[in-house]
């Protein structure tokens, strides 16, 4: 009988899986992808380090240890298990551990055991974690560099390999300009802070104005990064949620209120009142301002730990 089914749900999150979903996805033949792939644990899991190395260099995803491919080229053949002994957890953990150390940089790699009920025998469902910000990833002893094709662990081709460091010079300098433009808002914000205790209903001086046009654009252009480094925050339809993003509204707001304030002359004293309650929270003492200054220079301190790790 020619196996015709659909394509099966794979979990990418370890807490979903267990012992139902990993029988379930035995029967499918073709399931091994860029993002999934069955391994024996025959000759101690030998190789397992590129295949480690290579879902590091191309996309997060699972490995799922114990397992063997379909012994017969027949359509109906599907994969068997060859499990691990139970008493022997902690033995194949460190063996698996071992491997992933042998990767540069060492990805994230969190595993979980599976144990199935009635026998002596449980399986290892890895996590491979490849950061984008430190690809890629080679091999320390032979500086091989590998990636998933389809189904496959391959070495990296020239090109492939030329591009990975091409986009690493590439996110170097993203990363310069992001830490850039984050000391010029810095300092720019400090500036603009001292000025606001001399501003009232009489104040005719102008508050320095803030440029967010080039700070904005090194925030899209490093948006991997600051995601990657969970600090980017979410967009909803009608609101910004944490991080970076309402970092950014809140200075859309502090720039159109500096707008109002600035805009000359007459009627000065009315504008101040509609802007006082804004600017209140913009003095170099207040927490809101002290809070947005932190954050900046948290974002410095994360591009410099990159630029250091990707020197």
């Amino acid at each position: 009988m020619l196996f015709t089914l659909s394509s099966p749900y794979i979990p990418m999150e370890l807490e979903e899986w267990n012992m139902k979903v990993l029988e379930d996805l035995l029967i499918y033949r073709d399931i091994e992808r860029d993002s999934f792939d069955f391994k024996s644990k025959d000759n101690n899991l030998k190789g397992l380090d590129t295949h480690v190395c290579a879902m590091a260099n191309t996309i997060t995803g699972v490995l799922c240890l114990g397992i063997k491919d379909p012994q017969s080229k027949n359509q109906t053949a599907v994969f068997t298990k060859d499990g691990f002994l139970r008493g022997e957890e902690n033995t194949w953990q460190n063996m698996i551990n071992n491997y992933a150390t042998k990767v540069d940089p060492i990805p994230k790699v969190t595993q979980k055991s599976l144990h199935e009920p009635y026998n002596r025998h449980f399986y290892v469902v890895l996590k491979v974690e490849g950061s984008v910000f430190q690809r890629p990833y080679i091999i320390k002893d032979t500086g091989q560099i590998f990636v998933r094709i389809g189904g496959s662990t391959r070495p990296a081709s020239r090109t492939t390999i030329a591009n990975l460091f091409v986009n690493l010079l590439e996110r170097r300098h993203i990363i310069l300009k992001l830490q850039s433009h984050c000391r010029l808002l810095r300092n720019d914000l400090i500036l603009m802070a001292e000025t606001l205790p001399s501003v009232d209903e009489g104040y005719i001086g102008i508050i320095p104005q803030l440029d967010l046009g080039a700070f904005k654009d090194a925030v899209v252009s490093a948006e991997w990064f600051l995601r990657d480094e969970n600090i980017l925050g979410e967009v909803n339809i009608d609101s910004y949620i944490g991080g970076v993003y309402t970092n950014l509204q809140e200075l859309n707001a502090l720039t159109t209120t500096i707008d109002i304030i600035n805009k000359g002359e007459l009627n000065r004293s009315v504008r101040y009142q509609q802007c006082k309650l804004v600017l209140e929270r913009w003095k170099v003492n207040h927490n809101h301002f002290k809070g947005i200054i932190m954050d900046l220079e948290d974002i410095i301190a994360r591009c410099n730990r990159f630029l250091q790790l990707d020197s």
